[in-house]
């Protein structure tokens, strides 16, 4: 379980994800050596998971999506897997409501995002219904630092 300390760490390292455990350790006035424990220990737990995100001005990613996916439910962990294996998507999350499943797709171009929704996600057994909700402008996205 992790604590009000554990959160200022994250919080520290979404905002500044190259602070020294050091610098963390001085933000906080603990020591360094009680950052560096909570962080390898919510690193084994997996509480956290340290990546790197690249901007996508640097990238050749021109287009973003939202997928609403309604599936047959029987099948949903099997959809789930079928779309965990397809690289131009972000994150999936199961939902309620008129989806049971939201994607986040990227892709070089709007006809790109067509044909992974025609020739993968559409194809995949337990599929019934997908509609796109295409990315005009991203306001904020604390990961990208927007």
């Amino acid at each position: 379980m992790i604590d009000d300390l554990d959160n200022e760490i994250i919080e520290i390292l979404g905002s500044d994800g190259r602070m020294s455990n050091a610098g963390i350790a001085r933000n906080l006035g603990v020591s360094e050596g009680t950052v560096r424990r909570r962080l390898n220990i919510m690193k084994e737990q997996g509480i956290i998971d340290v990546k790197v995100v690249l901007n996508p001005a640097y990238s050749d990613v021109e287009s973003e999506a939202i997928v609403g996916i309604k599936v047959n439910l029987a099948l949903i962990r099997k959809v789930v897997h079928e779309l965990d294996q397809i690289e131009e998507i972000r994150w999936i999350n199961i939902t309620s409501g008129s989806f049971d499943i939201f994607v986040s797709v990227v892709a070089k171009s709007l006809s790109d995002i067509l044909s992974l929704l025609q020739n993968r996600i559409g194809k995949i057994e337990g599929v019934d219904r997908v509609e796109t909700f295409t990315t005009l402008e991203v306001s904020k996205d604390r990961y990208r630092g927007i």
